[in-house]
């Protein structure tokens, strides 16, 4: 997969959610040079998870990546949308989620809470200064 313009893309909800003993090899994966996205595979039979920073948090925990990694370009690419979407840049759109935290570990550390505080979509605010804690 390190050699193609195939991204892999993982499903740490999924394994989670279903009780599963192994996670998919993130880690391993990553280390040999495959792009490696996450996928929430949202559904009702295999994994009932609608939060972001949760399955982010998952793949922290279970497939050993860091927040760093979970937050990838390679999410966009495997869409085939890494030339229009998936980082700050001129020319591309500016869809861009804004944490209310510290440090990205604190994503993977404080499990089950919502930690987006805005939501800019096609460099529209649709989400403004959310309180987190009222």
């Amino acid at each position: 997969m390190s050699k193609s313009e195939t991204v892999a893309v993982l499903l740490s909800g999924t394994s989670f959610y279903l009780n599963l003993d192994e996670h998919a090899p993130a880690r391993m994966m990553i280390e040999k040079g495959a792009a490696v996205a996450l996928g929430s595979d949202f559904n009702p039979g295999s994994c009932h998870i609608f939060s972001l920073p949760m399955i982010l948090a998952l793949a922290c925990l279970h497939l050993k990546m860091t927040p760093e990694e979970a937050l990838t370009l390679n999410s966009a690419c495997a869409l085939g949308l890494g030339r229009e979407i998936g980082v700050l840049h001129e020319g591309y759109r500016a869809d861009i989620t804004i944490y209310d935290v510290a440090t990205l570990e604190e994503i993977r550390y404080n499990i089950g809470w919502n930690p987006v505080k805005s939501v800019i979509r096609n460099g529209a605010l649709v989400v403004a200064d959310k309180k987190l804690y009222s």
